[in-house]
Parts: structure tokens; C-alpha cells; sequence
């Protein structure tokens, strides 16, 4: 174990509910088994992770982040890795602090590492012009103090990487590995659980993950699952991560064989996705390696339909156990879900595919590895 720790920094952290805090929480758990590993996060995260050292501030302000350096300064961090996505940091994505004090840290000798989750809003509408030319630049001012970058996905690690042609070997490629570890089910068990949702042994349980997440794309969802209603009257839709009151009726008429779970604990979900026999998870811009549910779901081996879009790391899942549909290609999608809930109980080597794709490119040594590789690779340039 390396005497000089890693320093995390994310805003929010188990138990509240947020993905990135959820990233952060279990790189954190997985670093600590290699390194001595510090988390810095707000107060009142009521933080339970007893694997790292747990370090809160006030807010994200000048004056709250100030409280860091008396810990830099007593830790002497090998790298400091900060979460980058905008609305973590403040009120409409704007936080001007927080790039400033990376200017400040590189300055002072410290390196840090910005893992990119989500760079900016997209112009797409003109309310979001003078937001996305703000946090454009919060980030760009952010990279000048990272001595390294992470970018969850490919198709913006080249886009980084083509802005900053001088800087090019300075970003990298960091998937986001499952927040979801799986908990032990034997058969019976998972028959058992079925039965509760309303399957017999033969209905596919057919699961959508947060389906009213962002850039979700429900109605292909619910068409899928409407066709495959037909052919199989007994199969189960199971919906995890969403309210029943949040339902729309346009999408769900007939809730007849829908399970709402709710928002359930990682363990919870994790017995019902070991339940699950399909899972639609259909993006507006494409599969990607940011997409933390469906590496969740791939780690419990559940077969995936999901699409082909612009933001779709290719070369990682171009010969990829998902089934993968365009983006504009309604037919081939449904066509794919009704191809893969016809027979489940033939799904046992698709099964040990996708666990085996998840473990070879996704799982959590995979990520901390290749952090640690590019962290300690910035340190020793100091």
C-alpha cells in the first residue's frame, strides 16, 4: 500500500441517491485495496463507507473549499481525482470556484486528475446558451489545472483529445464501472422472487432501469414491451428506480402485469435483477460506458437491448454480447426484444458472455487500474 494516498472529491456519496456519488463511492472502496484512500464530500452526506477516510467540507464555495488544504498539506496526496459533472457543483451548473482552486493546487504541486462524466449542456436551445458558455468555461479552465483527464466515454476522449492536440496524451479513456454488486441468489431462491412478480418459469421478466432517466427513450421502451405482451401473456414487466406516481398513462394504459419496485437498496436491486430475464434500455444518443445501470445489469448477466447512436463507444462495443439497434431503427429494436424474450431458459451462455464482457472492461479493478496507471504516472512528473 502506497504511503501517499488518493484524494477523491465528490460532492455527494452513499446513502444519498446520485450516481457519480455512487461511482465515486465504489472506485474509493476499490483503490482502498491498494492504497490508503481519502474521500472529501459535503457535510451531512452521513457517509458509511468504511473502507476510506471520510473528509467533509461545508459547501463548494471559495470559503468551504478552503478547508482542503490543511488536509492536502497533511495527506500529501499522490493525486487528487475530482468528479467533473457541471450540476454537481452548484445551482444551474455553475460554480466558478472549483476551477479556480484547480489552477491553485496545480500551482501549489498537486496533481489532479478530472474524470469528465458529463462535460456541458449541449446549444440546443436558447435558454441554454449563456449555462453551456458558462460551465464551457468552468471546464476548460478545470483541464488547465488537471495534470490528467478522464472521459467516460471514447467519443469525447477523442473530441478532447482533438481540442487539446498538445495536451492529447493527457486524456484518457475511464468507463464507469456497476454501482450494484451482485448478492448471492440460488435457484430456488430466484424462483421464488419470481413467482412474487407474477412469472411462471417460462414468462420473461422483462426490466427497465430508472426508466425516466435522462436521455431514456421510454416510448421505444414501452412499444417493445407491448410486443412482447402479445406473444408472451404472462410476461412481467419490472421497473426499477421510479415512482408509480411518476407513471404516464400515455405509456403505461394497461398496468396489468407492471411491477413498480420503486427505489429500492443495492441489494434489493440486485436480487431483482437476478430475477430479470431481459432488460430494453434504449438512449436517445446510444449506448455508452458512462451508463451505469446498464453495467449493472450487464454484471448480473441479464441480456441487454439497447442502441447504436452518436455517443456509442464503438470499439469497445462494436463485438459486444448487447444487442444493439440504431438509434432511428424502431423495428430492429422491437425485433431484437421479441428475439431475446422468446426462449429465456436458452439464455444461460449469453448470460456468462455479458459477465464475462462487464468483468473484462468494466468491473471495478479494470477502472482503478487504469486510474492508478494515469494518477501515479502524473505524480511522478512532479
Amino acid at each position: 500500500m502506497s504511503d501517499r494516498p488518493v484524494v477523491l472529491i465528490c460532492p455527494k456519496i452513499p446513502p444519498t441517491r446520485d450516481g457519480v456519488g455512487d461511482y465515486t463511492y465504489r472506485l474509493g472502496a476499490e483503490l482502498a485495496k491498494r492504497h490508503s484512500v481519502t474521500i472529501v464530500t459535503t457535510e451531512g452526506q452521513q457517509p458509511v463507507n468504511g473502507a476510506c477516510r471520510i473528509v467533509t467540507v461545508p459547501d463548494w464555495t471559495a470559503s468551504g473549499m478552503s478547508r482542503l488544504w490543511p488536509l492536502l498539506e497533511e495527506l500529501q496526496p499522490s493525486f487528487i481525482n475530482v468528479q467533473w459533472v457541471p450540476f454537481l457543483w452548484g445551482r444551474w451548473g455553475v460554480n466558478v470556484a472549483l476551477p479556480l482552486m484547480a489552477l491553485q493546487l496545480r500551482r501549489a504541486g498537486y496533481r489532479v486528475v478530472t474524470t469528465v462524466h458529463e462535460p456541458y449542456v449541449p446549444f440546443d436551445m436558447w435558454k441554454r446558451v449563456p449555462m453551456g458558455a458558462v460551465q464551457r468555461l468552468e471546464l476548460w479552465t478545470l483541464l488547465l489545472g488537471s495534470a490528467k483527464v478522464a472521459v467516460t466515454i471514447s467519443p469525447w476522449t477523442r473530441m478532447f483529445q482533438t481540442r487539446f492536440f498538445w495536451r492529447k496524451d493527457d486524456f484518457f479513456w475511464l468507463p464507469v464501472g456497476s454501482a450494484i454488486p451482485p448478492v448471492a441468489m440460488d435457484a430456488d431462491e430466484r424462483v421464488v422472487l419470481r413467482k412474487r412478480l407474477g412469472a411462471g418459469d417460462r414468462d420473461p421478466v422483462v426490466t427497465m432501469f430508472n426508466p425516466l432517466g435522462t436521455g431514456k427513450m421510454l416510448g421505444l421502451s414501452t412499444k417493445a414491451w407491448d410486443a412482447i405482451r402479445r406473444r408472451h401473456p404472462g410476461a412481467v414487466l419490472l421497473l426499477i428506480g421510479c415512482d408509480a406516481r411518476q407513471l404516464a398513462p400515455e405509456y403505461f394504459p394497461d398496468r396489468s402485469r407492471v411491477v413498480c419496485a420503486g427505489y429500492v437498496d443495492s441489494a434489493e436491486a440486485s436480487r431483482l435483477l437476478s430475477a430479470s430475464d431481459l432488460c430494453l434500455a434504449p438512449y436517445i444518443d446510444g449506448m455508452s460506458a458512462r451508463r451505469s445501470s446498464v453495467m449493472a445489469v450487464m454484471e448480473h448477466g441479464v441480456p441487454i437491448v439497447s442502441t447504436r447512436g452518436r455517443l456509442t463507444d464503438s470499439p469497445v462495443f462494436r463485438s459486444s454480447p448487447l444487442a444493439l439497434a440504431d438509434v432511428d431503427d424502431e423495428a430492429g429494436f422491437i425485433a431484437e426484444a421479441e428475439r431475446l424474450a422468446e426462449d429465456v431458459s436458452a439464455h444461460g451462455a449469453l448470460r456468462d458472455a455479458l459477465q464475462a464482457f462487464y468483468q473484462r472492461n468494466f468491473s471495478w479493478p479494470v477502472v482503478s487500474k487504469e486510474l492508478l496507471r494515469h494518477g501515479l504516472a502524473a505524480a511522478a512528473q512532479s
